[in-house]
């Protein structure tokens, strides 16, 4: 009886991560934080303007005709931290300033990292 309820108490508390080993958007070449997560792959021109209006980039991942969830169109980033910390300088919190300093102690590391 005991084991019973050990175990049921393990499986009410595991978690179920659905997508885990997904892409992510946020480290795609086309994933554009600063404008409502936008991806810069789909969007729509309106002939009259000109002007282009992107789809979300959870849109374009939950159409199967689009990225879908195995991310057809993914192209990874190179520049990763650099679209965070932009990111975190164009829209601050309270915790933008912690974020801001990893930032860039994760790319002074790796310009050091790639001078040797």
């Amino acid at each position: 009886m005991f084991w019973k309820l050990l175990f049921l108490c393990y499986t009410l508390d595991a978690k179920i991560i659905k997508n885990v080993n997904l892409q992510s958007c946020r480290n795609c070449a086309h994933y554009k934080p600063a404008i409502y997560d936008k991806c810069m792959y789909f969007g729509t021109k309106d002939i009259q303007t000109g002007e282009i209006s992107y789809e979300t980039a959870n849109s374009c991942r939950e159409d199967e005709n689009k990225c879908g969830l195995e991310a057809k169109y993914f192209e990874q980033s190179k520049y990763v931290h650099f679209k965070m910390l932009l990111y975190h300088i164009q829209n601050p919190s309270p915790f933008s300033a912690g974020i801001i300093t990893y930032i860039l102690c994760i790319l002074s590391y790796t310009v050091l990292k790639t001078m040797k």
